[in-house]
């Protein structure tokens, strides 16, 4: 039975939390896609880096296909966040749900 790390592991966010986390996965020999707004990100060689919005709920779906585990590592500041974080939270778990992958929300502690 195939466990869902072992399929498509997909990280919304390229950040300090996001990037850490990539550079875990690679090391555990997972398969990786870095979703970002504009499709850059520093990471190590092999991942996957596409472009895609999480406030944006057909967008977030797209590049979650296939995804066995979804990880939340968005950022942003706290004056934004009464307006922001909803339908970026929708996003990120309308994506996992339509893959059918677990969703795992990062974040960093102050």
């Amino acid at each position: 039975m195939t466990q869902p790390w072992e399929k498509l592991n997909v990280v919304l966010g390229a950040g300090p939390v996001g990037r850490a986390l990539v550079e875990k996965l690679v090391e555990m020999e997972r398969r990786v896609r870095v979703v970002t707004r504009s499709g850059r990100a520093d990471v190590p060689g092999g991942v996957e880096v596409v472009a895609g919005d999480v406030s944006q709920v057909e967008d977030i779906k797209r590049v979650c296909e296939g995804a066995g585990v979804v990880y939340g590592c968005v950022g942003m500041t706290y004056e934004n966040w009464p307006d922001l974080w909803p339908p970026m939270m929708k996003g990120m778990l309308a994506g996992a749900e339509s893959a059918g992958a677990r969703f795992i929300f990062m974040t960093t502690s102050t």
